[in-house]
């Protein structure tokens, strides 16, 4: 198991932070109902509401995955060491070398700091959308103007910043073990070729 696991279940997050910037160029009804809901209708409805990507549903659909396999990519890089050389594998694994992935697919453990850092975005961008709706026209999340609709969309908005951060922590982490692997590999022989 390589990072490269995370490749189909970015795409979730991207679009969902896609539709927060799609939202504030979008009349109020149809920036709520994108920043709301996930949907992808079939080429004959032409309501433009109806068109937009839709990007909270999005965002979980996306996200959730993203975290499971982060954690079983964690685990593989835990109990089978980060630096996966065949000499290593044959020492220290339980598994035999010719399951050992390539040391060429190294560079990959890059790859989970993209779904922390675009989740992040997409949490401040619909949050962001949002409370400009809410500027625009008074109302909340749910298209209704009542007394507590501020309030909604200001515990929104500190909710996905705490999100955000926590999202940033994260790849943080991510950062921080492709780092020090990197230092490892090219202490211990290098990297090897890769395109």
């Amino acid at each position: 198991m390589t990072g490269v696991w995370l490749l189909p279940v970015v795409a979730p997050i991207v679009a969902a932070a896609a539709g927060g910037i799609v939202a504030d160029v979008l009349p109020p009804d149809h920036a709520r109902l994108t920043i709301i809901i996930s949907c992808v209708p079939p080429p004959c409805i032409s309501a433009p509401a109806e068109r937009n990507v839709r990007s909270y549903m999005l965002l979980g659909c996306g996200l959730a995955p993203a975290l499971l396999v982060q954690a079983l990519y964690f685990q593989r890089l835990a109990i089978y060491k980060v630096r996966p050389a065949a000499t290593i594998c044959a020492v220290q694994c339980s598994p035999t070398p010719a399951q050992c992935p390539p040391m060429a697919t190294i560079v990959s453990v890059f790859l989970p700091i993209g779904p922390c850092g675009q989740s992040a975005f997409a949490f401040l961008q619909l949050a962001g959308a949002l409370r400009r709706l809410h500027a625009i026209d008074g109302r909340g999340l749910g298209g209704t103007a009542d007394v507590d609709a501020a309030g909604i969309v200001t515990a929104i908005y500190a909710l996905s910043f705490v999100a955000a951060l926590f999202m940033m922590g994260l790849g943080f982490f991510w950062l921080i073990i492709a780092v020090l692997t990197s230092i490892d590999l090219a202490a211990n022989g290098g990297f090897p070729f890769n395109m």
